[in-house]
């Protein structure tokens, strides 16, 4: 891992190099980026000779700041299943939209934030012996450099699923100084006989650096209203430096 990041951060990096060095980033590659917002939508749709039988939405949440202060939610076809607030070190979680629980421990979370967060990963591993990238440039992403890929498949034999995966196109926005996916958006298909799953995946990654801090739920935050009336109208005056030595 410390060799891939050296390579993404040199100005020179291959576009081929730095799509490879996405593939084996790792959650703590994305501490790099400072405090951010990430998203992944998945939409996940069965069939049974070409008639839909089940349809699934699930939407994962996370608002990072550092281990000790970050959040994550977890829903699923509208319902929220799980929403996770650690700040200050200190940890909450709260299931199905029920009560919130202060927990004693953060690790289990971090831990679980860890095998989450990688979605894009699971929906593409089965298309990886025939999946390529083709470079379309550079772009910015929320004021990062990035380059943009289209993905390309060449047919493969069946998986370890039983499924053969068929088909998967879209697009990726690879981060150039940490290998990081900032952008994404794609669309897999695999089948096995009169069965067919299909799998969208959309990924962002926003407000980079311009979050605020995370706020425990027993802490609830004061409106702008109620800020402006509690704000002096005059700056107080300042103690002289004798007393603020003493205190």
């Amino acid at each position: 891992m410390i060799w891939i990041l050296a390579c993404v951060n040199q100005e020179t990096v291959k576009p081929t190099e730095l799509v490879e060095a996405s593939q084996n980033v790792i959650f703590a590659a994305t501490e790099t980026l400072g405090p951010h917002r990430f998203q992944v939508i998945s939409i996940r749709q069965e069939y049974r000779s070409d008639q839909l039988e089940l349809e699934s939405t699930e939407v994962l949440d996370i608002e990072w700041h550092s281990w000790d202060s970050f959040s994550f939610s977890h829903n699923v076809d509208g319902e929220s299943t799980l929403e996770v607030v650690v700040t200050s070190g200190s940890c909450w979680k709260r299931m199905y939209g029920g009560e919130w629980q202060r927990r004693p421990d953060a690790e289990p979370y971090r831990v679980q934030l860890r095998q989450k967060w990688n979605v894009w990963d699971r929906v593409t591993q089965p298309f990886l012996s025939g999946l390529s990238f083709v470079s379309q440039g550079e772009e910015k992403i929320e004021g990062r450099n990035s380059h943009h890929y289209q993905l390309a498949f060449s047919e493969i034999s069946q998986n370890q699923s039983g499924l053969t995966p068929e088909e998967i196109q879209g697009e990726i926005w690879v981060d150039t100084e940490t290998a990081v996916r900032l952008l994404g958006d794609i669309k897999a298909r695999l089948t096995s006989e009169s069965y067919t799953k299909v799998i969208s995946l959309k990924l962002s990654r926003t407000d980079i650096n311009q979050l605020e801090g995370i706020v425990a739920p027993d802490a609830p935050q004061l409106s702008p209203e109620l800020l402006q009336i509690l704000q002096p109208k005059e700056p107080l005056p300042e103690k002289p430096l004798r007393q603020r030595i003493i205190e």
